[in-house]
């Protein structure tokens, strides 16, 4: 019986110590991963190889989230990913989540495009997350991470056209770091994620050479849920 407590303690004190040394990582940084119920996701900016990867998570969302992501029944093309995986810092930024198995299947999306309609060059944003790891943390990890790097630009705001029967984006709104507010428009509620004080758009990090300066330098972090 002595054996037995003296083995079931030392399983406590192990399980203890991996509990305590992964919120030491959240609080500090560490590896760019998501680790979610077993399941460890690396949150990365996609790469050209990317495409298919991103076509087939497309093909796996519901008619549903399809919907609400954009707005109608859109299948997104080649073209479409490749503009995503693509895009330079001078155009926006994104961020994928991606299983880290052997098949590396991407589960989610982020990104954000200056909008070139609007004098200031609006960021707009977009997010979405295949069915199955909804409501599991995915999506947050995604856009505080976003929300982060547009920050360490100098962007003053994240905006986004929600549909008004999406709860989960409009939930994810309140589980950022970040005030927010929304109003309702002809069939879409405008939100805007207030990154810091100020006009809506203020000047961006640079290269010397003017080129905008990398979104995710110095921005990783490993976030444990």
């Amino acid at each position: 019986m002595a054996e037995f407590i003296k083995t079931y303690i030392h399983k406590i004190e192990k399980q203890f110590k991996k509990a305590s040394a992964g919120m030491r990582t959240l609080r500090s940084g560490g590896s760019n991963g998501v680790r979610l119920n077993g399941t460890r996701l690396v949150i990365r900016p996609p790469v050209p190889a990317d495409v298919n990867n991103l076509l087939r998570m497309h093909r796996r969302l519901s008619k549903e989230t399809l919907y609400f992501r954009y707005l109608t029944l859109y299948q997104p093309g080649i073209k479409d990913m490749q503009a995503v995986c693509d895009m330079p810092p001078s155009e926006g930024a994104a961020l994928v989540a991606q299983r880290n198995d052997t098949d590396g299947t991407i589960i989610g999306l982020a990104y954000y495009r200056f909008d070139r309609s609007y004098p200031d060059g609006r960021p707009e944003f977009a997010i979405v997350v295949e069915d199955g790891f909804q409501g599991r943390g995915v999506g947050k990890a995604l856009l505080k991470r976003l929300c982060r790097s547009a920050a360490a630009l100098g962007l003053k705001t994240l905006n986004a056209s929600i549909h008004p029967q999406n709860r989960r984006m409009r939930h994810l709104l309140w589980r950022t770091d970040y005030p927010f507010d929304e109003h309702e428009a002809s069939d879409t509620v405008e939100a805007a994620i207030h990154l810091q004080p100020g006009p809506a758009a203020g000047p961006r990090r640079s290269f010397g050479n003017g080129r905008l300066a990398d979104p995710f330098a110095g921005l990783d972090l490993e976030l444990i849920l």
